[in-house]
């Protein structure tokens, strides 16, 4: 689900990213940790599993197939888990995933959830995308699902006065790249130029 995970830091201590992934995976207890790094170890031998510091899966092809099986068993209540309990590095990654989730029933319904009303994209008047980490996040639920996304970045933009969106600098690039994968499709294009236009204007 994550395009690289810590596994461990400069000192050769376990990090806290790796830490969690052996809970969520229920490798908790002492023994249960001698196997959790035996099964990394192996994995890594037969070059499943790259990286010294940072683990990611290889081929990309096989990491899509297992974030897929992992999605068909578990489903959108377990994401929803997950994404309120990673450590906040980790976040980031998983977002890099975001796109292929919406290759898969579960990750779809998840995606959608996270881009309505009730998502956290909403609240607070969308303050997440004035962030660094928020408007990458948004980013990739653009890709993932621009006829979804376009609801929350008109929001966001329209309850704003020109001086408002003249300021709104941090996450402003990818808030434009999340428009401009809005504005390829026919249904989306519309409202996409729109927010673009406005966005120009305030420059």
């Amino acid at each position: 689900m994550f395009d690289k995970v810590e596994w461990k830091l400069e000192n050769e201590e376990r990090s806290e990213e790796a830490e969690w992934l052996a809970e969520v995976a229920g490798f908790e207890d002492r023994q249960a940790e001698i196997e959790f790094n035996e099964i990394v170890e192996y994995q890594r031998d037969r070059g499943i599993l790259k990286g010294e510091y940072y683990l990611s899966v290889t081929p990309l092809p096989l990491a899509t197939h297992l974030l897929g099986s992992w999605l068909e068993k578990h489903g959108k209540s377990e994401i929803e888990e997950l994404f309120e309990k990673m450590p906040p590095d980790m976040l980031s990654r998983f977002g890099e995933r975001i796109p292929y989730m919406a290759s898969y029933r579960p990750g779809r319904q998840w995606i959608s959830e996270k881009l309505s009303t009730d998502g956290l994209f909403y609240e607070n008047e969308g303050a997440v995308l004035e962030t660094d980490w928020g408007s990458q996040l948004f980013l990739q639920f653009a890709e993932a699902a621009p006829r979804d996304a376009i609801d929350p970045a008109e929001s966001f933009v329209n309850q704003k006065s020109v001086d408002k969106l003249r300021q709104f600098t941090t996450g402003r690039r990818n808030i434009i790249q999340s428009l401009q994968y809005m504005a390829v499709w026919d249904d989306t294009f519309k409202r996409a130029a729109e927010l673009l236009l406005d966005l120009a204007e305030a420059e």
